[in-house]
Protein backbone atom coordinates (compact mmCIF):
# COMPACT_ATOMS: atom_id res chain seq x y z
CA UNK A 1 0.00 0.00 0.00
CA UNK A 2 1.05 3.42 -0.56
CA UNK A 3 0.05 6.92 1.73
CA UNK A 4 -2.55 7.54 -0.59
CA UNK A 5 -4.32 4.47 -0.25
CA UNK A 6 -4.22 4.61 3.57
CA UNK A 7 -5.31 8.15 3.55
CA UNK A 8 -8.21 6.87 1.25
CA UNK A 9 -9.09 4.34 3.74
CA UNK A 10 -9.24 6.52 6.78
CA UNK A 11 -11.61 9.56 4.71
CA UNK A 12 -13.99 6.46 3.96
CA UNK A 13 -14.20 5.12 7.20
CA UNK A 14 -14.21 5.97 10.67
CA UNK A 15 -11.27 5.10 12.61
CA UNK A 16 -11.32 4.49 16.21
CA UNK A 17 -7.01 4.64 17.24
CA UNK A 18 -6.20 3.58 20.81
CA UNK A 19 -2.26 3.05 21.86
CA UNK A 20 -1.06 -0.09 22.06
CA UNK A 21 0.21 0.59 25.18
CA UNK A 22 -3.22 0.40 26.54
CA UNK A 23 -4.73 -2.73 25.08
CA UNK A 24 -4.76 -5.82 26.94
CA UNK A 25 -4.88 -8.79 25.83
CA UNK A 26 -6.14 -12.33 27.31
CA UNK A 27 -6.03 -15.39 25.80
CA UNK A 28 -8.08 -18.39 24.14
CA UNK A 29 -8.16 -21.94 23.53
CA UNK A 30 -7.79 -21.95 19.34
CA UNK A 31 -8.34 -25.78 18.47
CA UNK A 32 -8.52 -29.07 20.50
CA UNK A 33 -8.04 -32.25 18.93
CA UNK A 34 -8.80 -35.95 19.69
CA UNK A 35 -7.49 -38.68 17.85
CA UNK A 36 -5.96 -42.10 17.54
CA UNK A 37 -3.02 -44.26 16.99
CA UNK A 38 -2.93 -48.04 16.03
CA UNK A 39 0.24 -50.39 15.56
CA UNK A 40 0.03 -52.47 12.14
CA UNK A 41 3.78 -53.82 12.65
CA UNK A 42 6.42 -53.61 15.96
CA UNK A 43 9.67 -55.83 15.82
CA UNK A 44 11.19 -53.32 18.64
CA UNK A 45 9.03 -55.29 21.09
CA UNK A 46 9.17 -54.28 24.94
CA UNK A 47 12.07 -54.61 27.02
CA UNK A 48 10.92 -57.79 30.02
CA UNK A 49 10.95 -56.49 33.56
CA UNK A 50 12.90 -58.49 35.88
CA UNK A 51 11.23 -60.94 37.95
CA UNK A 52 11.47 -60.47 42.04
CA UNK A 53 13.88 -62.75 43.70
CA UNK A 54 12.28 -65.02 46.27
CA UNK A 55 13.44 -64.18 49.43
CA UNK A 56 15.74 -66.59 51.29
CA UNK A 57 14.17 -68.48 54.57
CA UNK A 58 16.13 -68.51 57.86
CA UNK A 59 18.69 -70.67 59.04
CA UNK A 60 17.56 -73.35 61.27
CA UNK A 61 19.16 -75.95 63.31
CA UNK A 62 17.32 -79.38 64.87
CA UNK A 63 17.96 -80.44 68.42
CA UNK A 64 16.46 -83.87 69.49
CA UNK A 65 12.72 -83.77 71.54
CA UNK A 66 12.91 -84.36 75.06
CA UNK A 67 12.19 -88.32 75.67
CA UNK A 68 11.70 -88.75 72.26
CA UNK A 69 14.26 -91.92 71.08
CA UNK A 70 12.83 -92.34 67.22
CA UNK A 71 15.47 -89.47 67.00
CA UNK A 72 13.02 -86.92 65.37
CA UNK A 73 14.41 -83.49 65.59
CA UNK A 74 12.40 -80.33 65.74
CA UNK A 75 13.43 -77.03 64.09
CA UNK A 76 14.77 -74.40 66.47
CA UNK A 77 16.03 -71.19 65.61
CA UNK A 78 19.51 -70.02 66.40
CA UNK A 79 20.55 -68.36 68.93
CA UNK A 80 21.41 -64.86 68.63
CA UNK A 81 24.99 -63.92 68.57
CA UNK A 82 26.33 -62.33 71.91
CA UNK A 83 26.63 -58.27 72.21
CA UNK A 84 29.68 -56.92 72.22
CA UNK A 85 29.41 -55.54 75.67
CA UNK A 86 28.85 -59.36 76.63
CA UNK A 87 32.05 -60.49 75.06
CA UNK A 88 34.68 -57.62 74.48
CA UNK A 89 36.69 -60.57 71.88
CA UNK A 90 33.74 -60.86 69.96
CA UNK A 91 34.27 -60.16 65.75
CA UNK A 92 31.40 -59.95 63.79
CA UNK A 93 31.69 -63.10 61.14
CA UNK A 94 32.86 -61.77 57.26
CA UNK A 95 30.13 -61.10 55.09
CA UNK A 96 30.10 -64.33 52.66
CA UNK A 97 31.41 -63.22 49.08
CA UNK A 98 28.64 -64.62 46.48
CA UNK A 99 29.75 -66.72 43.70
CA UNK A 100 30.34 -66.10 40.02
CA UNK A 101 27.07 -65.62 38.70
CA UNK A 102 24.79 -65.06 41.82
CA UNK A 103 21.54 -62.80 41.66
CA UNK A 104 23.48 -59.87 42.48
CA UNK A 105 25.72 -60.03 39.86
CA UNK A 106 23.17 -61.13 37.25
CA UNK A 107 20.94 -57.97 38.79
CA UNK A 108 23.89 -55.31 38.27
CA UNK A 109 23.93 -56.74 34.58
CA UNK A 110 20.50 -56.50 33.70
CA UNK A 111 20.76 -52.91 35.07
CA UNK A 112 23.34 -51.54 32.34
CA UNK A 113 22.42 -53.59 29.87
CA UNK A 114 20.48 -51.71 26.74
CA UNK A 115 16.94 -52.21 27.13
CA UNK A 116 17.02 -52.28 22.93
CA UNK A 117 18.48 -55.18 21.29
CA UNK A 118 20.84 -54.80 18.66
CA UNK A 119 19.68 -55.17 14.54
CA UNK A 120 17.30 -53.62 12.21
CA UNK A 121 13.99 -53.17 13.81
CA UNK A 122 11.10 -51.35 12.28
CA UNK A 123 7.81 -49.74 13.41
CA UNK A 124 4.36 -48.93 11.64
CA UNK A 125 1.77 -46.59 13.13
CA UNK A 126 -1.54 -45.30 11.52
CA UNK A 127 -3.98 -42.46 13.22
CA UNK A 128 -6.24 -39.94 12.62
CA UNK A 129 -7.15 -36.99 14.44
CA UNK A 130 -10.24 -34.32 14.02
CA UNK A 131 -9.90 -30.90 14.98
CA UNK A 132 -12.91 -29.25 16.89
CA UNK A 133 -13.80 -25.93 15.05
CA UNK A 134 -13.67 -23.70 18.72
CA UNK A 135 -12.07 -20.79 17.29
CA UNK A 136 -14.09 -18.30 15.24
CA UNK A 137 -11.83 -15.17 14.71
CA UNK A 138 -15.61 -12.82 14.17
CA UNK A 139 -16.76 -14.07 17.82
CA UNK A 140 -13.82 -14.21 19.45
CA UNK A 141 -14.02 -12.12 22.69
CA UNK A 142 -10.43 -11.18 22.26
CA UNK A 143 -10.27 -10.38 18.45
CA UNK A 144 -11.84 -7.59 16.50
CA UNK A 145 -12.81 -8.59 13.27
CA UNK A 146 -12.64 -4.98 11.70
CA UNK A 147 -9.34 -4.45 13.33
CA UNK A 148 -7.41 -5.89 9.83
CA UNK A 149 -3.73 -5.56 11.88
CA UNK A 150 -5.39 -8.43 14.34
CA UNK A 151 -4.76 -12.28 13.48
CA UNK A 152 -6.80 -14.94 14.63
CA UNK A 153 -5.53 -17.72 16.85
CA UNK A 154 -6.93 -20.89 14.90
CA UNK A 155 -8.64 -21.25 11.36
CA UNK A 156 -12.04 -21.63 13.14
CA UNK A 157 -13.43 -24.66 11.10
CA UNK A 158 -12.99 -28.88 11.64
CA UNK A 159 -10.32 -30.54 10.18
CA UNK A 160 -9.78 -34.52 9.84
CA UNK A 161 -5.96 -35.72 9.84
CA UNK A 162 -4.83 -39.39 8.70
CA UNK A 163 -1.46 -39.97 9.79
CA UNK A 164 1.31 -42.77 8.86
CA UNK A 165 4.34 -43.22 10.32
CA UNK A 166 6.74 -45.72 10.09
CA UNK A 167 10.04 -45.98 12.70
CA UNK A 168 13.27 -47.96 11.47
CA UNK A 169 16.19 -48.59 13.79
CA UNK A 170 19.47 -49.35 13.14
CA UNK A 171 21.73 -50.84 16.08
CA UNK A 172 21.12 -49.27 19.73
CA UNK A 173 22.11 -45.61 18.39
CA UNK A 174 20.81 -44.44 15.74
CA UNK A 175 16.83 -44.36 14.20
CA UNK A 176 15.16 -42.70 11.20
CA UNK A 177 11.44 -41.18 12.26
CA UNK A 178 9.36 -40.75 9.09
CA UNK A 179 5.94 -39.00 9.24
CA UNK A 180 3.01 -38.05 6.64
CA UNK A 181 0.06 -36.18 7.40
CA UNK A 182 -2.76 -34.99 5.21
CA UNK A 183 -5.20 -32.78 6.15
CA UNK A 184 -8.92 -32.66 5.23
CA UNK A 185 -10.42 -28.99 6.18
CA UNK A 186 -14.15 -28.24 6.32
CA UNK A 187 -16.35 -25.94 5.05
CA UNK A 188 -17.73 -22.96 6.98
CA UNK A 189 -19.54 -19.99 7.07
CA UNK A 190 -18.47 -16.75 8.25
CA UNK A 191 -17.97 -13.11 7.25
CA UNK A 192 -15.46 -11.39 5.28
CA UNK A 193 -14.72 -8.26 3.64
CA UNK A 194 -14.37 -8.69 -0.06
CA UNK A 195 -12.27 -6.41 -1.75
CA UNK A 196 -10.09 -6.50 -5.05
CA UNK A 197 -6.65 -6.79 -5.12
CA UNK A 198 -5.35 -4.03 -6.18
CA UNK A 199 -7.31 -2.51 -3.22
CA UNK A 200 -5.21 -3.20 -0.03
CA UNK A 201 -8.08 -2.19 2.64
CA UNK A 202 -11.51 -3.98 2.65
CA UNK A 203 -14.11 -1.44 3.58
CA UNK A 204 -16.65 -1.91 5.95
CA UNK A 205 -19.30 -1.78 3.60
CA UNK A 206 -18.24 -4.52 1.25
CA UNK A 207 -18.57 -6.83 4.25
CA UNK A 208 -20.61 -9.95 2.83
CA UNK A 209 -21.16 -13.96 4.37
CA UNK A 210 -18.88 -16.62 2.31
CA UNK A 211 -18.79 -19.87 2.17
CA UNK A 212 -15.49 -20.61 3.50
CA UNK A 213 -13.33 -23.95 1.69
CA UNK A 214 -9.79 -23.83 2.95
CA UNK A 215 -7.38 -26.26 0.89
CA UNK A 216 -6.59 -29.47 2.15
CA UNK A 217 -3.25 -29.65 3.26
CA UNK A 218 0.22 -32.40 3.04
CA UNK A 219 2.84 -32.78 5.52
CA UNK A 220 5.71 -34.68 5.21
CA UNK A 221 8.53 -34.90 8.52
CA UNK A 222 12.27 -36.90 8.48
CA UNK A 223 13.82 -36.58 11.49
CA UNK A 224 17.19 -38.74 11.93
CA UNK A 225 18.10 -39.94 15.47
CA UNK A 226 21.21 -40.62 17.37
CA UNK A 227 21.02 -42.09 21.14
CA UNK A 228 23.60 -40.57 23.70
CA UNK A 229 21.77 -42.78 26.41
CA UNK A 230 19.02 -44.85 26.38
CA UNK A 231 16.74 -42.37 27.29
CA UNK A 232 18.34 -39.17 25.88
CA UNK A 233 18.49 -38.45 21.92
CA UNK A 234 19.04 -36.26 19.82
CA UNK A 235 17.68 -35.29 16.35
CA UNK A 236 18.09 -33.43 13.28
CA UNK A 237 14.18 -32.82 11.63
CA UNK A 238 12.80 -31.81 8.29
CA UNK A 239 9.36 -30.59 7.71
CA UNK A 240 7.65 -30.24 4.18
CA UNK A 241 4.40 -28.61 4.16
CA UNK A 242 1.91 -28.32 1.38
CA UNK A 243 -1.45 -26.03 1.52
CA UNK A 244 -3.95 -26.05 -1.34
CA UNK A 245 -5.78 -22.95 -2.46
CA UNK A 246 -8.62 -21.45 -0.68
CA UNK A 247 -12.07 -21.44 -1.95
CA UNK A 248 -14.36 -18.34 -0.91
CA UNK A 249 -17.99 -18.26 -2.53
CA UNK A 250 -20.47 -15.67 -1.58
CA UNK A 251 -23.26 -17.34 0.22
CA UNK A 252 -25.78 -13.98 -0.88
CA UNK A 253 -26.03 -10.56 -2.32
CA UNK A 254 -24.81 -11.91 -5.79
CA UNK A 255 -21.24 -10.62 -4.57
CA UNK A 256 -18.03 -12.36 -6.69
CA UNK A 257 -15.60 -13.55 -3.55
CA UNK A 258 -12.84 -15.00 -5.98
CA UNK A 259 -10.49 -12.62 -4.83
CA UNK A 260 -10.37 -13.84 -1.37
CA UNK A 261 -9.21 -17.02 -3.12
CA UNK A 262 -5.76 -15.05 -4.80
CA UNK A 263 -2.43 -16.48 -3.80
CA UNK A 264 -3.68 -18.78 -0.39
CA UNK A 265 -1.89 -21.84 -1.45
CA UNK A 266 1.64 -22.32 0.26
CA UNK A 267 4.66 -24.68 0.53
CA UNK A 268 7.42 -24.47 3.19
CA UNK A 269 10.11 -26.10 3.53
CA UNK A 270 11.97 -25.85 7.39
CA UNK A 271 14.95 -27.50 8.84
CA UNK A 272 15.93 -27.52 12.68
CA UNK A 273 17.72 -29.84 15.56
CA UNK A 274 15.38 -31.26 18.57
CA UNK A 275 15.95 -33.13 21.69
CA UNK A 276 14.13 -35.96 23.24
CA UNK A 277 14.54 -37.70 26.72
CA UNK A 278 11.60 -40.67 27.16
CA UNK A 279 11.47 -43.07 29.87
CA UNK A 280 8.76 -45.62 28.74
CA UNK A 281 10.75 -48.59 27.45
CA UNK A 282 13.04 -47.74 30.90
CA UNK A 283 10.26 -47.90 32.78
CA UNK A 284 8.70 -50.97 30.75
CA UNK A 285 11.78 -52.88 32.17
CA UNK A 286 11.56 -51.72 35.50
CA UNK A 287 14.43 -49.16 35.74
CA UNK A 288 12.66 -45.55 35.70
CA UNK A 289 9.96 -44.61 38.41
CA UNK A 290 7.61 -43.42 35.90
CA UNK A 291 6.97 -43.07 32.05
CA UNK A 292 7.68 -39.70 30.62
CA UNK A 293 7.90 -37.85 26.98
CA UNK A 294 9.81 -34.84 26.53
CA UNK A 295 10.76 -33.10 23.39
CA UNK A 296 12.32 -29.76 22.59
CA UNK A 297 12.28 -28.77 18.61
CA UNK A 298 13.35 -25.40 17.25
CA UNK A 299 12.31 -25.30 13.41
CA UNK A 300 13.08 -22.35 10.76
CA UNK A 301 12.03 -22.03 7.39
CA UNK A 302 14.68 -22.19 4.46
CA UNK A 303 12.55 -21.91 1.60
CA UNK A 304 8.82 -21.75 0.34
CA UNK A 305 6.66 -20.38 -2.01
CA UNK A 306 3.07 -18.87 -2.38
CA UNK A 307 1.83 -15.09 -1.82
CA UNK A 308 0.99 -15.46 1.59
CA UNK A 309 3.69 -18.13 2.96
CA UNK A 310 5.28 -16.49 6.17
CA UNK A 311 8.88 -17.21 6.85
CA UNK A 312 8.54 -18.59 10.50
CA UNK A 313 10.66 -19.85 12.99
CA UNK A 314 9.07 -22.40 15.89
CA UNK A 315 9.82 -23.35 18.82
CA UNK A 316 7.71 -26.63 20.42
CA UNK A 317 7.98 -27.96 23.90
CA UNK A 318 6.23 -31.30 24.70
CA UNK A 319 5.40 -33.11 27.69
CA UNK A 320 3.28 -36.41 27.64
CA UNK A 321 3.11 -39.17 30.58
CA UNK A 322 1.35 -42.31 29.16
CA UNK A 323 -0.97 -43.92 31.63
CA UNK A 324 -1.01 -48.01 31.45
CA UNK A 325 -5.55 -48.68 31.66
CA UNK A 326 -5.39 -52.42 31.09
Amino acid sequence: STRSDLNAYFERDPVLGQPLGKVTRGWAFSEIEIGARFKLLDTFGWPERPEPEPEPEPEVEARPVEGDTTGVREPVAPAPPPADDEDPNFVPPAPERPEAGAPVEAAAEAEQAPVDRSGVRFRTTVGARYRFPLSDADQDPYMDPDVFLQQPIGTGQADLQLELFQDVAFGQRFMAVAGVTYGLQFKDELVRRVSLPGQPYGYASQKTTVSRDLGDFLEIVISPRFSLTDAMSLAVEYTFWNKGSDVYQATSGGVDASPLNTETSRTRHMLGIGAYYRTTRLFAAGRAGMPIDLAFLWQTAISGSGGQTPALGVVTLSIRVPIQLF
